[in-house]
């Protein structure tokens, strides 16, 4: 099925993620949910996603998006350094964006496709639903 999953001692089963989410950094492969499972430890978080962009040096690297609740002012740097604590070095996010929302997928999702593909083209410039509503507009989509 591409669903990938851990047992503990007692064989109780935990799922991990697809392995087609999967990628490499640093010649190790990284699931995206244990990144996003890090950062939803913090404080405030309420979402999170991590995606893979092409890096010369790394294969690929980790840009991490993450929304806080409205309360919490977070900035890129307090978030990576949490995850310092948390990760192994070579899971840690090479870029960190704090979203207010992320673009929804029309199941309601979020939409992965979408905010890999900003990873990958380094639209540092867009917002990740203004990106969705743009690209949904030019594929005709009216729903966000």
């Amino acid at each position: 099925t591409g669903d990938l999953f851990r047992s503990d001692l007692d064989g109780y089963m935990y799922f991990l993620g697809r392995k087609d989410d999967m990628f490499k950094c640093c010649g190790q492969k990284v699931n995206p949910r244990e990144v996003e499972d890090a950062a939803l430890q913090m404080e405030g978080a309420l979402e999170a996603v991590a995606v893979g962009f092409p890096d010369e040096t790394r294969g690929q690297a980790i840009r991490l998006y993450i929304v806080f609740a409205e309360s919490r002012e977070q900035n890129p740097e307090i978030v990576r350094k949490f995850l310092q604590s948390q990760l192994e070095d070579y899971k840690l996010p090479s870029v960190i964006e704090i979203c207010r929302e992320l673009p929804r997928n029309s199941s309601g999702k979020i939409d992965r496709l979408i905010l890999g593909e900003m990873a990958s083209q380094f639209v540092d410039s867009v917002s990740p639903l203004a990106l969705h509503q743009k690209i949904s507009t030019v594929a005709g989509k009216a729903k966000v």
